[in-house]
């Protein structure tokens, strides 16, 4: 199989593969609302639904349409050790607040219409919105320890093993760019894109997920601290332990910048066994019919989320 074929055929997997992780959510979450009592319908049958589909359905589906797809040039798995895997988590929490503050500036006139009229603007972010259902065990359970090891088997293990044939550079951006159109969210997609790509490079370097995993666990984890802060109902101690927070994300993305500073000559690129041809990338790669229709979706979405904000203007 050529390799415009295999971008196609994997465009259409990630089509399948959204299409089966948003429709198998509502008609679960419809199904639950319909068969469960009451009491039962709350945020373990939300947070336990969102895995379900993603566990259940999701990952199996995309394993089997991609495990006949050959993986090539993946060698033996390189261990880090504590101090390199530590020096990664400042960068990774800089590259996602960086890419998340930039997608929030952009989408600042939106906010403001939003609060504006009465709005919400926690409606911005669909995460802000299943986060706010409540900061218990079903939200730390799902947020930091399942959907991070999901979304990094199907991202950084079925798809990018399948890319890395075709040289580090297109298997980081391509996989980025499809775990970001994934979230069918425009402030989502740059953070995601942003930490997929150090994701994905960390992985083609060590040739496994469990770093990637992770990072992903404690990316997400001081994403949500902020809602297990806003338990706390000692007005004072709410503010001091904000405070701390805040100056120790302030201080790790600082960190991070100046670690990306100081070793970005570093970073090396592996052309692949098959790499794309020069001046036919873009026709290979994005300008096939599974891409475009999965790009296509993404923007749907996009499109969709955008609508239901203007309608609540």
């Amino acid at each position: 199989m050529d390799a415009r074929k295999t971008f196609s055929r994997l465009g259409f997997i990630l089509l399948l593969v959204m299409i089966v992780a948003q429709g198998g959510q509502v008609l679960l979450l419809k199904l639950g609302y319909w068969l469960l009592p009451v009491s039962w319908q709350g945020d373990w049958m939300t947070y336990g639904s969102l895995e379900i589909v993603m566990w259940g359905m999701a990952l199996p589906v995309m394993w089997a349409l991609t495990r006949k797809i050959p993986v090539v040039g993946k060698g033996e798995v390189r261990k880090l050790r504590p101090g390199e895997f530590l020096f990664l988590v400042p960068v990774t929490e800089a590259a996602g607040y960086i890419c998340n503050l930039f997608g929030i500036i952009l989408l600042i006139p939106l906010i403001l219409l939003l609060v504006l009229k009465g709005g919400n603007p926690s409606d911005i972010n669909p995460l802000f919105e299943l986060m706010s259902q409540g900061a218990g065990v079903p939200m730390f359970l799902a947020v930091v320890i399942f959907s991070p090891a999901v979304e990094e088997l199907l991202f950084r293990w079925l798809l990018l093993d399948r890319l890395r044939r075709f040289g580090d550079k297109t298997a980081i951006l391509i996989s980025a760019l499809a775990f970001g159109l994934f979230h069918g969210n425009p402030l989502q997609f740059l953070y995601a894109t942003a930490v997929g790509m150090i994701f994905a490079y960390i992985t083609l370097k060590t040739n496994t997920v469990r770093y990637s995993i992770g990072l992903h666990m404690i990316l997400n984890l001081f994403g949500s601290l902020a809602m297990y802060v806003m338990m706390i109902k000692n007005p004072f101690l709410m503010l001091k332990i904000t405070v701390l927070l805040l100056v120790v994300i302030f201080g790790m993305v600082v960190t991070g910048i100046v670690f990306i500073c100081i070793r970005w000559r570093r970073v090396r690129f592996t052309p692949g066994l098959e790499p794309v041809q020069r001046g036919t990338g873009f026709r290979t790669v994005v300008l096939n019919p599974g891409m475009i229709c999965f790009i296509l979706c993404c923007l749907l979405l996009f499109a969709a989320f955008f609508a239901s904000l203007f309608i609540q203007l």
